[in-house]
């Protein structure tokens, strides 16, 4: 992989985002699992959507050096309704990578641990479907330790949180 910059996405990348999600989906009905492909995703969370979290400046890409193709994308928060509790964290949503851009993911997590850093809060926090095994697992041996379970709507979600150095 060529080396990589995580920055803020502008507004005019919000199709970007779209088209990792869709391809994405895609990836989900073909490997059997269950999640955004079994909801309503891109109509819950459509492209003006991705485009107002850009303007709010919480929208961030992990882009190619070489050629600025953005290989992974996801909102970087510091509230989510989701948690019971309002402990001051960097709450990240919509984590989407490219589908053959494999380690991209959690590059961008190591990324978002710096932004926390950055602005002195000391847990990252997420959540993923409570029926994917192998997201739940992945988030795990990043050091994602459950937290909790919530639910929205159809959607019900393990809280995952790892807190950083």
């Amino acid at each position: 992989m060529d080396n990589c910059i995580f920055r803020a996405m502008g507004p005019e990348e919000a199709p970007r985002m779209i088209e990792l999600v869709r391809e994405r989906i895609a990836w989900m009905d073909r490997e059997g699992l269950q999640s955004w492909n079994t909801s309503d995703y891109l109509e819950i969370y459509p492209q003006d959507y991705y485009e107002e979290r850009a303007r709010e400046g919480v929208l961030f890409a992990l882009a190619r050096a070489s050629d600025g193709k953005i290989l992974c994308a996801g909102a970087l928060l510091e509230t989510d309704e989701r948690w019971p509790d309002s402990l001051p964290a960097v709450y990240v949503h919509h984590l989407v990578s490219a589908v053959d851009e494999r380690g991209t993911g959690a590059l961008f997590l190591a990324q978002a641990e710096d932004h926390a850093r950055r602005r002195g809060l000391d847990r990252l926090r997420l959540d993923c479907y409570v029926g994917n095994r192998g997201i739940n697992a992945y988030y795990e041996a990043l050091g994602f330790l459950p937290a909790g379970t919530c639910t929205d709507g159809p959607y019900k979600g393990i809280l995952r949180e790892k807190k950083i150095d």
